[in-house]
């Protein structure tokens, strides 16, 4: 089998870890979901399922959190306009419904 085929790579493997002085370290052993067996990593078989890489590139994240920014500022915007509406409104209706000194 290839070396890109053993065990370390697989999708079923939980990898053991000892506690060192500063960090867990990796042994050479660990449990495989499917043949329910602790096996060893440089080990292969025929359940072997590759294990997806789950890291996003930088410049894909950057894009997202981008695009969100510009939502939550758009979102930002529309609550401080219509924030400032009712302020004006507030402020008008004060000043209208108070009785000018000719009237009185």
């Amino acid at each position: 089998m290839e070396n890109s085929e053993r065990c370390y790579n697989c999708r079923n493997l939980q990898r053991y870890y000892t506690r060192g002085v500063k960090s867990y370290l990796q042994t050479d052993f660990g449990y495989c979901c499917e043949c329910r067996a602790v096996v060893e990593v440089h080990h292969s078989c025929e359940k072997f399922v590759r294990r997806t890489n789950r890291r996003r590139s930088e410049r894909l994240t950057r894009y997202y959190l981008n695009d969100i920014l510009t939502e939550i500022s758009e979102i930002r915007k529309v609550l401080e306009g219509e924030q400032a509406e009712k302020a004006e409104c507030n402020f008008c209706n004060d000043v209208c419904s108070e009785p000018e000194e000719n009237e009185r």
